[in-house]
């Protein structure tokens, strides 16, 4: 049974998401290693601290992001705390997942109309980057506003111009706005052809309703023939902690997890687990795509319909019908 975990916790509305500012960070951390996505975080980081964050915060950040050492020691230190599965693989291996299926997905429908909509895209940088390399596709990212407009002025900072098929879309999915709502009111029309949906670090903050009722407008918007969403999601124990059995060390990680998000008005509030995605998405008209066909990840077990690569579970649903 899907897990929902009461919370008396709000994100803050007129400030950007502390959150995507913590996974932006662990992101760009193998910067030194000559990793190009990594370097372009990094950059970006080091440029969106100096207006949007504390003075400690940017000093941290500006010498983190630019001294090899202090990266490696970094890295050195949340491995040894947290077991080298962890959290920080979890981040790196998820964004792996999910632009793997873009980039598949780009691939597979090179001669079709088709789009790209990232929800929740935070500071992620993978619209930015692909949409410079597909200039013939449509990259839509929804985000909570003040999260949104932080990222834009920060690329703008950093490019002279923005891609032309760059489109951004900034209101509060979910209070009070449906994504319908929220594309209409900036301007954007979504035209019902192939579409690939990535949701990336969005479901286990919304409660299952939520989550249920945001499908449920993928589909009415982009429920065709081709159509995938990628998510990834927590499997939440009793205590309303992340649980995967493929971490080192995970009672004292996921208890450090659970209370940080809730610290920074984010916290947990739905977890599934894989075995149940199934029956979740069952009359939705999205249905799970085998782990194999997904991701293709020759010598390691995942369950049946989601892979499991840090703490958190990926998964990828395609367009059925309209049930």
């Amino acid at each position: 049974v899907a897990t929902e975990v009461p919370t008396l916790y709000t994100m803050i509305d007129n400030l950007p998401s502390l959150t995507a500012a913590v996974i932006a960070f662990l992101s760009s951390l193998r910067w030194y290693n000559g990793d190009s996505t990594g370097i372009l975080q990094a950059c970006f980081l080091r440029k969106l601290s100096s207006r949007y964050m504390p003075i400690f915060l940017w000093i941290f950040l500006q010498i983190s992001l630019s001294n090899a050492l202090t990266s490696r020691f970094i890295l050195f230190l949340v491995q040894f705390c947290f077991g080298k599965t962890s959290a920080l693989e979890g981040v790196w291996m998820r964004k792996v997942y999910m632009s793997r299926q873009v980039t598949k997905f780009l691939e597979a429908h090179q001669n079709q109309e088709v789009q790209v909509v990232i929800l929740a895209a935070g500071y992620d940088l993978l619209a930015f980057t692909l949409s410079q390399q597909f200039t013939n596709v449509s990259f839509i990212e929804i985000d909570h506003p003040a999260t949104g407009e932080a990222k834009v002025c920060t690329l703008k900072k950093l490019m002279d111009q923005l891609p032309r098929n760059l489109y951004f879309c900034h209101d509060a999915i979910g209070k009070g706005c449906t994504i319908p709502e929220a594309l209409s009111k900036n301007g954007l029309t979504v035209k019902n052809f192939p579409t690939v949906i990535i949701m990336e670090g969005l479901s286990f903050y919304l409660t299952e309703e939520e989550n249920k009722e945001i499908f449920r407008e993928l589909g009415e918007l982009f429920g065709c023939d081709g159509s995938i969403v990628a998510f990834d999601f927590f499997s939440l124990d009793e205590f309303g902690r992340p649980s995967n059995p493929n971490v080192e060390r995970l009672p004292l990680l996921s208890s450090i997890m659970k209370y940080k998000v809730m610290l920074m008005g984010e916290p947990f509030k739905f977890g599934i687990s894989p075995a149940e995605l199934p029956a979740f998405f069952k009359g939705s008209g999205w249905e799970p795509i085998k782990s194999e066909i997904a991701y293709e990840d020759p010598g390691r077990e995942h369950p049946e319909y989601a892979t499991m690569m840090g703490i958190e579970y990926e998964a990828t649903v395609k367009w059925v019908s309209k049930k």
